[in-house]
């Protein structure tokens, strides 16, 4: 709230920075120089008890001079001291170099699945009631699980562009699972809205054989990744 105050201020209308630098601040910009149309706070440390140093990234429109407000990232450190029940800044935001791009993780899913086989008929299934708000939920999902369906639903349709297995199954053996065998799938769906446009969704997954049928069990948090050398 800080960054954004202090990022939105003008030399017109600063009292908003009150609430977090009381010493009468002011901005020097122009009403509308800057707009801050997001925040996020990507990293926040204590290096002494009390004191507190956190690092925004902010989606940023900066009026240039032909008029124009091309939209930007930028990412602003600042620093608070406090008791636990008041905060004071001790700093005003200032831009710093914004964390890098880490190389993309491999995921642990090798084994493409059939979509129209009896694991991505599951998926779909539970999908479909899901996001979409058609069909019983409870047909696809596990009892206990708990899932309950988006609401309201954000999709008039969905279907499966891709899904992958952790697990490698002999031919045929998915159609015949053992109650309690696992499966973990990563599946990713393309959602259709009420217009037509469409939108991608990764959806990790745990699926666990119950009278000869594939149930969600869970909604996996992150997709399993691969391990790499030193990390168990």
């Amino acid at each position: 709230m800080y960054v954004r105050s202090w990022l939105s201020a003008s030399r017109d209308d600063s009292a908003a920075l009150m609430a977090f630098y009381p010493d009468g601040m002011r901005s020097e910009r122009e009403v509308g120089s800057q707009i801050p149309v997001a925040t996020a706070t990507v990293s926040a440390v204590s290096p002494e008890p009390g004191v507190w140093s956190v690092v925004v990234a902010a989606n940023l429109l900066t009026l240039q001079p032909d008029g124009t407000r091309p939209a930007k990232i930028t990412c602003e450190q600042v620093s608070f001291v406090g008791d636990g029940s008041s905060y004071a800044a001790t700093s005003l935001p200032s831009p710093v170099t914004c964390p890098a791009t880490a190389v993309q993780p491999e995921l642990a899913y090798g084994q493409p699945a059939d979509p129209a086989g009896p694991v991505g008929q599951s998926v779909i299934g539970f999908l479909t009631a899901y996001v979409v708000g058609q069909g019983q939920l409870d047909r696809y999902v596990s009892p206990g699980t708990g899932v309950a369906p988006v609401s309201p639903p954000p999709f008039a349709s969905v279907r499966l562009q891709d899904l992958r297995t952790h697990e490698t199954f002999e031919p045929g053996q998915a159609a015949r699972p053992l109650d309690g065998t696992q499966v973990r799938v990563l599946a990713r769906a393309k959602c259709f809205d009420a217009t037509g446009q469409s939108t991608l969704a990764d959806y990790p997954l745990t699926l666990t054989a119950r009278s000869g049928r594939w149930e969600l069990t869970r909604i996996d948090p992150v997709p399993l990744r691969e391990p790499t050398p030193g990390r168990r």
